[in-house]
Parts: structure tokens; sequence; C-alpha cells
């Protein structure tokens, strides 16, 4: 079967055809250049597209070791025609070698050196149980859109490195792999501009000796879940995230990284949010840093396991060792308040949050019940210059500039006069009970709103919703009706329901606003709310209009 072409308006000699043209889908009309590589087969289209048939591939980068016989192609200078080829397809099962180091590289090439190559084309055809080297695999191709590696097997791959450095893909699908045996991913996803998605949460890297630039310069990748990775083995990170702008959150609460030396492992970041562990240090971290050097001057908030809290410059977190959640924390100050009172005992409020303007600090503080006793205020807001004060291990301490006054409760078993507004909880009816605190057999709708005005201790709190009928304060909440505009602070805020228990996968962005209409009292502590069953914390927030 002979088989004749032209080709930038050069005659070629005619070549006996050395592929199976069984493929109903193939014809000779069709093929442009044919070849073996390996035990494999290939021929290259007229539209560019490489074809790639059953067999094993040999080692090396296919933009060396793909050749045609030059007898028979003697007037084409491949290596240029090779250039133009921008799909590769996968025709049927193909081996890859132990050594697939640069196995994409060198096909595609544009005229300034960058890669035209855009799409690979059944990559899960592609039997990886023999690979030890995938080092530099996609390397350079920028211009490359889609390949699926999904379905991989890289239990033996002992180098990643530099395998999608500087490619064009937006999501990389590695979520199932084994990389318990990998020794080497330094720049494995390094300067890839457009990459998104990337799921590593569940990779073993117990192995793992180098991580340096794995990560630096992924501009749009916004999530990175590396908190179950155990590093022990790591002695390298040099610049392991530099220049990921956009990554907000770390959490390194699972890593010892005792064997890393100097690292640059931050530098240029853009961090809000990282979780830290005992074994985790900052230290030649450069948080604060951008790539060039130069300090941010960037300020955190602490808060460890015991909701103690502290503010702290990028350069203190690095010298010391904090464990916690550090949050960044711009025009925020933390404060102790001493609490003036009529029984002269020792009250503070610890902990306490105030947003910075101008050097004035405006704090918001809820002053503590005491047992048997009333007090003449719940909330009580006012400001305090700090510019004339000294943090204490990253703390003010301040009183309260008036004095609250603490007065006898009616004792136990007493009905005394309210004017409450009282909302029942949601999901469940509430039960309803007598002048006698004795349970009957009415009940309240739930989430509904009832003025109180009475209220009586007899063991437990109860609320008077209507002649003979009481609630239990567990089965409601009293609030107030307020209606204005709040601004959350610099980091995202948590929201509870009406039980004070956290709303799952539910926050309230950093710097956006929201519209309140009542200020509820639960669990002892005071929220605003901002929708039906959901509730922030008023010390979280700050009342902008």
């Amino acid at each position: 079967m002979a088989l004749g072409f032209f080709a930038n308006a050069t005659e070629v000699q005619a070549q006996t055809d050395p592929i199976n043209l069984d493929d109903t889908n193939v014809t000779l009309s069709s093929i442009k250049y044919a070849g073996v590589d390996g035990t494999s087969q290939w021929y290259i289209s007229n539209d560019d597209v490489l074809h790639i048939k059953s067999g094993t591939l040999a080692s090396g980068s296919l933009g060396k070791s793909l050749a045609v016989d030059e007898t028979k192609y003697s007037k084409v200078k491949f290596a240029d025609e090779k250039q133009d080829i921008k799909r590769i397809v996968f025709d049927g099962n193909v081996y890859l070698p132990q050594d697939s180091s640069w196995l994409f590289t060198g096909l595609g090439n544009n005229l300034d050196g960058t890669s035209g190559l855009i799409e690979i084309k059944n990559a899960d055809r592609l039997n990886t149980s023999n690979v030890k080297d995938m080092s530099h695999m996609f390397d350079g191709l920028s211009s490359l859109k889609s390949v699926d590696v999904s379905t991989w097997d890289v239990s033996g791959v002992m180098d990643m490195s530099y395998m999608f450095n500087n490619t064009g893909l937006a999501m990389i699908d590695v979520t199932n792999w084994d990389t318990s045996n990998v020794l080497n991913m330094k720049n494995m996803f390094s300067s890839n501009p457009e990459l998104e998605s990337l799921n590593v949460s569940n990779w073993n890297v117990v192995n793992v000796k180098n991580m340096s630039d794995m990560f630096m310069r992924v501009d749009q990748l916004k999530t990175l879940n590396i908190s179950n990775w155990n590093i022990i083995n790591v002695e390298k990170m040099n610049h392991m995230f530099s220049g990921a702008r956009n990554l907000k959150e770390l959490d390194f609460s699972h890593w010892d990284n005792k064997q890393v030396k100097a690292t640059g492992l931050l530098s240029g970041t853009n961090l809000k949010r990282m979780v830290l562990s005992p074994n985790f240090s900052l230290k030649h971290s450069y948080l604060g840093q951008d790539q060039n050097g130069n300090d941010n001057l960037q300020t955190w908030l602490i808060t460890d396991k015991n909701g103690n809290k502290r503010v702290v410059k990028s350069e203190q977190l690095i010298k010391a060792r904090y464990v916690g959640i550090a949050s960044s924390a711009k025009n925020l100050a933390v404060f102790d308040v001493n609490i003036p009172n009529n029984l002269n005992q020792h009250l503070v409020n610890k902990n306490v949050k105030g947003t910075l303007k101008n050097g004035t600090a405006t704090l918001t503080i809820k002053i503590p019940q005491k047992s048997g006793y009333k007090v003449n205020k719940s909330l009580i807001t006012f400001t305090v210059n700090v510019a004339k004060l000294q943090a204490t291990k990253g703390r003010y301490i301040v009183s309260l500039p008036e004095r609250v006054i603490y007065k006898k409760s009616i004792s136990r078993g007493q009905v005394s006069s309210v004017s409450h507004l009282v909302t029942t909880l949601p999901n469940k009816k509430v039960e309803i009970y007598n002048d006698n605190a004795q349970k009957t057999t009415d009940k309240l709708t739930s989430q509904t709103n009832w003025l109180s005005d009475r209220r009586m201790k007899d063991g437990s709190t109860y609320y008077r919703v209507a002649t003979d009928k009481w609630v239990k304060d567990d089965d409601v909440y009293v609030y107030q009706p307020q209606t204005f505009i709040v601004q959350t602070g610099n980091q995202n805020d948590e929201l509870v329901d009406a039980q004070g228990q956290t709303v799952p996968q539910r926050n309230l962005s950093a710097q956006t606003s929201w519209q309140v209409d009542r200020l509820a009292y639960l669990d002892g502590k005071t929220y605003y709310r901002v929708a039906t069953n959901e509730f922030v914390p008023t010390t979280d927030v700050t009342i902008v209009k």
C-alpha cells in the first residue's frame, strides 16, 4: 500500500504505510506522517493531531523520540513539522516507560519557544503502573487546557518535580492519587496562572523530602487543603507557597516542620487565616513580606484553644510559636476590661475585640450577670485611646469608664414584673406551664413572638405570655426590635442559630453589610439577627447605619 501527500507545497516520496489502517475513521488521505515510537505506532493527521496506538512508548520526550524514516520523507524537515502538533490523541491502551520525564515536551512549539499544544485526549488510556519518574512530564505546556490524569496509577512514582509546571490547565484532578512513594515534589504545580481547582487533601506525602516551590505562583487558586499532610520527612520547603496571592487560608494543624531549614515558605502570600500546630514553626517563612523582601506590617489575631485572644504583627508571629487560629486583624485590638461595680468585686471581661480608627478603639461589652442580682445595664459601648496605652502580650488592659450597679433580685419562687419580647425556638412546639409551674396540654407554635409581662423563678425561670400561661426560658429567647445595618470586620464571621449552635457551612463574608431586625440574647450573649434563624455576635460587627 503506498501513500503520497503534499506538505508546504513540497512533494514527498511515497511510503509504504507502517500502521494498521483497519480503523474505519482512518484513511490514507487523512495521514500526513506516520511512524513507530517504542512499540506504539503513531500518525499525524492532516489537521495536525498526533494519534498514538496501543503499545509501549520509548523513554524520553516525544518531542525528541518522535521520528520518521528520513529515506521515505527525504524532502521534509520533520523536526520543524512536528511543531505544528496542537493535539495528542491516544487511540489505544499505551504503556508508559519507567522514565516518563519530559514526556510531552518538545511538541507544538511556537516560534517564540512557547508550547502550542492545547489538548491531550484519552490520557485515561495510559498505563502508568511501571512509571518511576514523572518529572517535567507536562512542563512548559503553557497552552495545554485539557488532560485527564484522574485514574492514573502513580503508586510507584518517586519523582514528580516540575510535573505540571507552567501549564495552561485550570483544573488538575489528582484527588485519588497514591503518592506514598514520591520523594520529590519540587515545583510540581508552580507557575500555573490558570489553575483554579486542585484537591490534594488525601495525599500521603510521608516520604517526600523536597516540596520547594511546589505551589509557587498559582495565581488563581483560592482554596487548598493540606491540613492532614504528614510532612515529617520534608527537608526543603523553599518558597513552597510563594506568590500564591489568592490563597486566603492554610491549615497547618497537623504539620511538623522541624526537619525544614530556611524556607521562605509564605513569602508574597496574602493569607487571611492560618491554623497553627504546636510542632509547626513560622520561623524563616517570610510571612508578611512580599517576594522582594519588603515588610507589609500585617497584623494577626491569635485565638488559642481556650478562646484567649491577642493581636500581634507578622514579625512577632514568626518569632514565637503560637498555637491556635491566626486571622488577619487589620484595625483590630484586643482588650481585657475591668468592670467597676457597687459590690467591690473583681469583675473582668476578657478577650473583648475593639475596632480601631485613627488610634481610637470602639468596644461593646456585655456586663456579667450575677446569681441573685439584677444589673442596671446589660451592654455598654465606649471608646479607648490606644495611643496612650502599652499592650501586654498582644492585649490592652482597660477599665470601664462607668460603674455598674447590682441589686438583689427577687427570691426563688417569686414573680417579678418585666416587659420582654420573647420568641419560641424553631423546629418544635413549646410546652406551656400554669401559675404553679405545672405542665399543661397546651403548646405554643414554634418561632412565634410573644409579649411577656411577668418572670417567675421556681427552680427554673419562666416567662408569662398570657393569663396562667408560662414558658420556660430554655424554650424561648428574649429580644429587642432594632433596625439598622451592620458591617463585618476583616474576617468571615460565624453564625449561630436561636439555640446558640453554630450554623454549618454558613458565615458572613468579611467587609460586607447586613440588615439587622433585632438584638437577641442567646445563652447569656448578645447577637444581631440577620436572617430568620441566623445570628451574628454583636462583638463581631460594627453598626454603620
